[in-house]
């Protein structure tokens, strides 16, 4: 069929034009329907924000940014420095974001103006300069991995914060990362009453700086918290304080005429306040290591500690190699059991390893080993002291044999210088003491058979428990001046509680009486032996060293055969010995009697 030309106006052509309309609206209708909400491919940003603003030219991981594009949930602020390695971080937790601060590093991506009070600068840094863009847990943390303070047997920070229980956190809004009480708790400070103490301990400083970090509000009688300012906070319990106040706090901290360890240690006991808990907060061992650690089938045989969790060690800095060289140099894999006990003395851990190797025989140890559950010792204590003391026992059925010892309530029921305390305690040392010294005569003999030419028997009160009479030498280890105690305090552990600073003090001139008592058993026969601790570990090996040579000349390893091969010979000379020993603290007793009597 052809069809003519048709006008402009004709009806085909305006049929046609709305045709060609309908199919472009069709068209355009398609495209917004399907297509107008997909978004092109973005790179995403990478790099740190040093990489992004010229802050700096070295390298970081892209997770150390001041203030992320989009924040994380969970950060990890770190106060570090320079040499600090901090690759345990990153390797470890990837699921987390960390700041990392280098307080002395000026060009680093993160740093501070003025680096005072520790790991308090950086604290308050990174919280005033995010408060507008907070994440929703943070923790903060030392940078170094092992440290003395880590709450685990190796004082390695990974399996905590492996273990940390973030819903915890947003629940309670601010836990303490250790939950031993050994050092801060039950109180560190008494801001009222605290007086010098050679810059150990920052009380009568607290007072003061506690006023004016907290204007208006009662200074507290005791202050508590587990050492050493490493804790996690919510965004929501930041935010309970306005910006103000934290700005306030660096300012302070940046004015104050106290040094840094001062100052920081002021924060380190203010922090716990800081977001709302109560002066002393001091939560139970074993509820806390359950719900900040997950951590719950620990054996707690009292509230401020659980077993085979954490030991004080015997210095501040871990010895290089560690965790697998231990502190006497030895290999050990921290991958199977625990490491070696630190609670012995220096002596008695020099003692114990060569060039002498010594058996150990530990009074406290075996004091908690006779009052176990299931012992006569623990039936002893339950019975006497259980209808009166409704606390005596701890709430743990683990123990088939029964409910641990409270030692902190049987302590208050025992100390104290009442009548009644008095004679408690006197009924406590009678079911202990013996139930000791029977245990210490099977370890003396059982060493005896096996040739030992000398045991170290290692007693706190050796004198005052008659523990001397049996014992061929009495060594005892003192420093002559109070103060280098204090030095060494502070060289060791800055972070004693008052009441072990003080303690420790308070008992030299004890010490300096056991001296003077060692001595009058008999220098010249090495029946007596006293060490001076007054300088460092090594010229203490050298004394130790000096004071056995005098012990072995005494009694050479041949004649500790000879009493092995005839055993009447042998328990004739430790007759002897007792016999001899007992005239001499009778003597000893008459010379005290005369000099009183002088006065």
């Amino acid at each position: 069929m052809l069809f003519a030309p048709s006008g402009p106006q004709s009806p085909r052509r305006r049929s046609r034009i709305k045709a060609i309309l309908l199919t472009i609206f069709i068209v355009i209708a398609l495209y917004l329907l399907f297509f107008a909400n997909t978004k092109l491919p973005v790179k995403p940003e990478t790099g740190t924000y040093a990489d992004r603003h010229g802050a700096a030219t070295t390298p970081k991981p892209t997770d150390e940014l001041a203030h992320p594009v989009i924040p994380s949930q969970k950060v990890m602020v770190v106060a570090s420095m320079k040499k600090d390695d901090t690759s345990w971080l990153r390797q470890n937790f990837p699921d987390w974001s960390k700041s990392i601060y280098v307080v002395d590093d000026k060009h680093a991506p993160l740093t501070v103006a003025y680096n005072k009070g520790r790991e308090s600068m950086v604290y308050l840094s990174y919280i005033i300069d995010n408060y507008n863009n907070l994440p929703e847990s943070m923790l903060f943390i030392h940078s170094q991995r092992y440290q003395w303070h880590n709450d685990d047997p190796y004082y390695d920070g990974i399996p905590p914060l492996q273990h940390f229980q973030v819903p915890y956190l947003q629940e309670q809004g601010y836990v303490n990362l250790r939950c031993v009480w050994t050092l801060g708790c039950p109180t560190e400070i008494h801001p009222l009453t605290d007086t010098h103490r050679s810059a150990v301990h920052a009380g009568e400083y607290y007072k003061t700086g506690f006023m004016e970090l907290f204007p208006n509000t009662p200074v507290p009688e005791e202050v508590g918290v587990s050492c050493c300012a490493q804790f996690g906070v919510s965004r929501a319990k930041v935010l309970e304080r306005p910006r103000l106040d934290y700005e306030r706090y660096r300012a302070w901290l940046s004015n104050t005429p106290l040094p840094d360890d001062l100052s920081g240690r002021i924060m380190e006991y203010s922090w716990h306040m800081i977001f709302g808990m109560k002066p002393v907060h001091c939560p139970n061992a074993k509820e806390c290591y359950c719900k900040v650690f997950g951590l719950c089938d620990l054996n707690c045989p009292w509230e401020g500690g659980c077993d085979d969790r954490y030991a004080l060690p015997p210095y501040s800095s871990l010895p290089k190699g560690w965790p697998k060289i231990g502190w006497k140099g030895q290999e050990q894999d921290p991958t199977h059991g625990l490491p070696e006990t630190t609670g012995k003395s220096t002596v008695s851990t020099i003692l114990s390893t060569p060039p002498y190797s010594l058996p150990i025989i530990d009074a406290d140890l075996l004091a908690r080993k006779v009052v176990e559950p299931g012992t006569a010792g623990y039936k002893a204590i339950v019975n006497y002291f259980g209808p009166s003391t409704p606390d005596l026992l701890l709430e743990d059925a683990s123990n088939p044999s029964g409910k641990p010892l409270n030692r902190p309530a049987l302590g208050r029921r025992v100390f104290g210088s009442t009548e009644e305390r008095k004679r408690d305690r006197q009924v406590l040392n009678g079911i202990v003491h013996p139930a000791v010294r029977w245990e210490v005569y099977k370890a003396l003999i059982y060493h005896y058979l096996r040739g030992q030419w000398a045991v170290v028997l290692d007693v706190p009160l050796l004198f005052e428990s008659g523990m001397d009479l049996i014992c061929g030498t009495v060594i005892v280890v003192g420093v002559h001046d109070p103060e280098i105690q204090m030095a060494r305090l502070r060289a060791r552990d800055a972070h004693l509680t008052a009441e072990d600073a003080e303690n420790r003090v308070r008992s030299q001139g004890d010490v300096r009486t056991k001296a003077t008592q060692a001595e009058f058993r008999g220098t010249a026969t090495a029946r007596g032996v006293v060490v001076w601790n007054d300088a460092d570990k090594a010229e203490l090996e050298i004394a130790v060293k000096r004071a056995m040579t005098s012990i072995a000349a005494s009694s050479p390893r041949w004649w500790a055969w000879a009493l092995l091969v005839a055993p009447p010979v042998g328990f004739g000379v430790a007759a002897w010995n007792l016999v001899v020993n007992f005239a001499t603290k009778k003597g000893w007793e008459r010379s005290k009697q005369e000099e009183k009597a002088k006065l």
